[in-house]
């Protein structure tokens, strides 16, 4: 195996490990139309080292045929991603680019793309004839647009954990398309520098899934500890079992023992739920550790709610939970003044008369108000400065904030009216 074999196999199994993470998420549609994307990376460069490897010489037209109808899939999900990452609906566009795709793997796999291809010490040397310049249209026009959409969508967020993320996106994807269009330099065209472009955005990818949550890294870390746990478990009885029939009943015939332990691994993989909840309350406990109870009193939280009537003892069972299940300084709650409209602290836990949080409040026309009235998500207060919003805040006002020992403002709502807010202070 040459080394222009290996980098396609790398990257290969690269995206394989995070197709295998973002498995846990599909829930999302974002997630989903990502691990779609991260599949089709994994079949190019699968491709891709099939041809490069050349095992047998006489496929490598049939899997450069594949590997073209691949590269292009690549584009077009990413493409999908992207309108999906950025909250754009379908449109023309990615039914015309799936379109596209479609008959571009019926011309190449009927034999009119690829004209030739072989390998030699490792070295691809093909042609694609008059058809690698609307490959190239194509692809550069979707390029293009995901270019485009990504940088509108950094230029249009003030979160600075979403533009960095964003970034990472467009520099992983730029590296990869230019190391792509080596593919028309005649000198290069035969060696895999697309791949590892492609194993360079894999690693920025998996960057920003570690350092920016494009991914919930815990919860992969977590379920997949679980998992690894649980089969592990059921490998090493089997095992075990193997191993003690053998020596216990050596009269037996070696088919007898493993028939044995393969019907215990059977009755123990249909116990294999509650053996999982608690590998899992386990593993949880080990990831809490002291806010572990907490944060399960704060999940059961919502069926006890309906059950207090008196505010000021739903707030005493709330605030003390919440914090201590979040690992917070304090949490603070406001509530509107029906007289004057304004929202002021009510109950804080723990109390400190010396915090400017316990005494916190806002004025209903203030630009606080007005920002937590129309967003449902929490305002962090560390970005107050990069939010257009509040460039009309006083800075006596600005001043209370960033010292109130507090970094997320959190809008409760009913029917879609600011009724109260929710603060909570630092780790």
């Amino acid at each position: 195996m040459t080394i222009w074999a290996l980098i396609p196999l790398i990257t290969c199994l690269a995206y394989i490990v995070l197709f295998v993470l973002a498995l846990q998420f599909v829930e999302k549609r974002v997630n989903r139309v990502f691990t779609f994307y991260l599949a089709a990376a994994a079949v190019w460069s699968f491709t891709s080292f099939m041809l490069h490897l050349n095992a047998f010489p006489q496929q490598a037209l049939l899997w450069n045929e594949l590997l073209v109808v691949a590269l292009i899939g690549t584009m077009i999900t990413y493409y999908h991603f992207v309108r999906v990452y950025t909250n754009r609906p379908a449109g023309i566009g990615l039914y015309l680019g799936y379109g596209l795709l479609l008959i571009l793997a019926v011309l190449s796999l009927s034999g009119f793309i690829v004209q030739y291809a072989y390998v030699t010490d490792g070295v691809l040397y093909h042609s694609l004839g008059i058809s690698i310049y609307f490959i190239g249209g194509v692809s550069l026009a979707f390029i293009g647009i995901v270019i485009f959409l990504l940088v509108k969508k950094y230029r249009s967020s003030f979160d600075p954990i979403d533009r960095n993320r964003t970034m990472y996106l467009i520099g992983g994807w730029s590296i990869l398309v230019l190391l792509s269009y080596t593919n028309l330099i005649p000198a290069v065209a035969g060696f895999p520098l697309d791949h590892i472009g492609s194993l360079i955005n894999a690693f920025i990818i998996s960057y920003a899934i570690s350092r920016y949550h494009l991914l919930d890294i815990k919860l992969v870390a977590r379920r997949g500890l679980t998992y690894v746990t649980l089969v592990g478990a059921l490998i090493g009885i089997y095992i075990g079992a193997i191993f003690l029939g053998i020596r216990f009943f050596p009269e037996q015939s070696p088919v007898t023992i493993v028939s044995g332990a393969t019907v215990i691994a059977l009755l123990l993989a249909l116990m294999t739920r509650p053996l999982r909840h608690a590998i899992q309350e386990g593993i949880d406990r080990l990831f809490f550790r002291g806010t572990y109870d907490y944060r399960q009193t704060l999940l059961s939280f919502g069926s006890k709610m309906g059950n207090i009537l008196n505010l000021d003892e739903l707030a005493k069972e709330m605030l003390p939970t919440m914090t201590k299940a979040l690992n917070i300084t304090r949490a603070s709650l406001l509530l509107q003044d029906i007289g004057s409209g304004d929202f002021t602290t009510q109950f804080t836990y723990p109390k400190d008369k010396s915090k400017l949080s316990d005494n916190l409040s806002f004025s209903a026309d203030n630009p606080v108000i007005s920002w937590l009235e129309k967003e449902t998500s929490p305002l962090n207060l560390k970005q107050i400065d990069s939010i257009p919003e509040f460039k009309g805040l006083w800075q006596i006002e600005r001043e209370k904030l960033t010292s109130s020992d507090l970094d997320f403002l959190c809008p409760i709502k009913s029917r879609g009216r600011l009724i109260g807010i929710l603060a909570l202070g630092s780790k």
